[in-house]
């Protein structure tokens, strides 16, 4: 580990080296950073005090070239590590990124603990595989997965790619006797809170599901990683990082008469890409909603184009049922569909994401927006950053942190309680969206007469007509609440939550461990 002429100090004797030896190589590092760091300082208050200094050898500019910090090993190579299970990279920059999403210790594929940063570095990808042994779809899956990853490994982009097992195991039995049957690494199973959070950020609605992030920066790439591997199983498009979404869509279309109508006829319009499916029962109940909105905001003038994604199984069910609309369409079997659907991650149907003419994202949850709005009246539905509590924000409430203001109905409190979360709402969505990440938190309003309000009300055991502000977690299965707060006071109340200053109740399952993680579903 020590110095050997013109080569870098970091590099180790030989190619590889265990754990251990980075260990001390860690250490190594920041001894020697602290002392060096303690001569900038000094060397510096002596040339202050005394110009003449540098005769003494106290030059403050005279040090090394490379100084043991991470900006030095951006510009030497990486260190190649062993651990007698797979060819990693360790990349030393920060990697607060990783560590955000899994904590600072994972299990690694020989079932011991690893630091978090080992399975980082530029250039390589992350799969995130949220299973569970009680679940057929991830018992079928599971072995497909671990045939690819051990063939990738022998290949010539080995070291590139690293899977992360997320259970959904019941218990910590379970999930031992399954990670034992995977080269992958693992989330220790008993961090739930990373585990609640994962699920909740990727929007993991069922099972197996894999999710590719950037192993460098955190990003995501696609959540239908499951379908990337299975279509590209020799990784020949490998980062499998999505295209720019006009090149996705692609340049032309066709319309309810067969003639061709290009992307550029489009300019200016908000566009909807509507995923369906004849064979589909709630997309054939949803399709005459939409119908009916397109028309009248086509009647009224207004720049909207509906683009169909077709989910048919065949031609003639697709012919069948884009006669039924008015709209435009991709051809089927083109492969525009499944490029679109990875590229926003539709993990089930029907499904309506709103562009606006500059092919940003408006909503992902267009049919919401259109099922609560049928007059078009909110048209072109930008997100609402404080909302009335109301059925159609089921999935947002299964799958978010939802802070609920619940009022006793009268208009003195709804007001209050608007003028109170308001502001806190807004500066949420401007900070995530500075960021460029999924807010943490969504806000409602609950009124008492409302369905879904009186069942929230119920399940948490709640005084009813009482206020009272919750914030609610249905991934983690926590949530917290306060009767006695001002809507002047909730900023802070809300500032201790993020903060974990806040004790915590569990929503309670029957038949399931309080605290244990929010329960996904197979899909289908």
């Amino acid at each position: 580990l020590e110095p050997r002429g013109e080569e870098n100090w970091l590099t180790p004797r030989s190619s590889t080296v265990d754990l251990r030896r980075i260990n001390i190589l860690k250490q190594a590092r920041a001894s020697r950073f602290n002392k060096i760091r303690v001569f900038h300082v000094v060397s510096k208050l002596i040339s202050l005090i005394c110009p003449s200094s540098s005769q003494l050898g106290f030059n403050y500019w005279n040090l090394p070239e490379y100084l043991p910090c991470c900006s030095c090993v951006e510009r030497k190579r990486p260190i190649s590590v062993d651990t007698n299970v797979s060819q990693t990279t360790v990349w030393r920059p920060h990697m607060m990124a990783l560590e955000k999403l899994f904590g600072k210790v994972l299990l690694n594929p020989a079932k011991a603990e690893a630091p978090t940063q080992i399975i980082g570095g530029p250039g390589k990808v992350i799969g995130i595989y949220f299973s569970a042994r009680w679940c057929p779809p991830c018992r079928a899956f599971t072995p497909s997965l671990v045939t690819f990853i051990e063939e990738w490994r022998r290949g010539p982009k080995q070291g590139l790619l690293e899977l992360v097992f997320v259970s959904s195991d019941r218990d910590a039995a379970a999930f031992e006797s399954y990670f034992s049957e995977m080269p992958f690494y693992a989330l220790p199973y008993t961090n739930r809170v990373k585990k609640a959070e994962l699920t909740r950020k990727y929007k993991v609605a069922g099972i197996p599901t894999l999710v590719l992030i950037d192993a460098e920066t955190g990003r995501l790439i696609t959540t239908s990683g499951r379908r990337i591997i299975t279509e590209d199983p020799k990784g020949e498009n490998f980062p499998w990082k999505p295209k720019p979404l006009p090149e996705v869509i692609g340049d032309t279309f066709i319309n309810a008469a067969g003639e061709t109508v290009s992307l550029a006829s489009l300019a200016g319009k908000v566009i909807g890409l509507y995923f369906s499916g004849h064979w589909c029962p709630p997309c054939r109940t949803f399709t005459p909603i939409l119908l009916r909105v397109y028309t009248k905001l086509r009647e009224q003038g207004q720049p909207f184009e509906v683009i169909f994604c077709s989910s048919d199984h065949d031609q003639k069910g697709f012919d069948s049922y884009f006669k039924t609309m008015p709209w435009l369409a991709t051809n089927f079997g083109d492969g525009r569909t499944q490029a679109l659907a990875s590229y926003f991650g539709v993990q089930g149907i029907p499904k309506l994401v709103i562009i606006d003419a500059n092919f940003r994202i408006i909503t992902e949850d267009g049919r919401m927006a259109i099922s609560d709005d049928p007059d078009g009246t909110d048209f072109p539905w930008k997100y609402k950053t404080l909302n009335l509590l109301k059925e159609s924000y089921g999935r947002i409430l299964n799958d978010s942190v939802c802070c609920i203001f619940f009022t006793n109905g009268s208009t003195k409190q709804l007001k209050e309680a608007k003028e109170g979360l308001q502001d806190i709402a807004d500066e949420e969505r401007a900070d995530a969206l500075a960021a460029g990440e999924e807010q943490l938190i969504h806000y409602f309003i609950g009124h008492p007469l409302d369905d879904v309000c009186i069942s929230v009300v119920k399940f948490l055991k709640l005084p009813p007509w009482r206020p009272t502000c919750v914030i609610m977690d249905c991934t983690s299965r926590s949530w917290f609440d306060t009767h006695h707060i001002e809507p002047g006071e909730l900023k802070q109340w809300i500032a201790d939550y993020r903060n974990g200053k806040l004790k915590p109740k569990f929503i309670e399952i029957p038949g399931d461990q309080p605290g244990g993680g929010y329960l996904t579903t197979p899909d289908y």
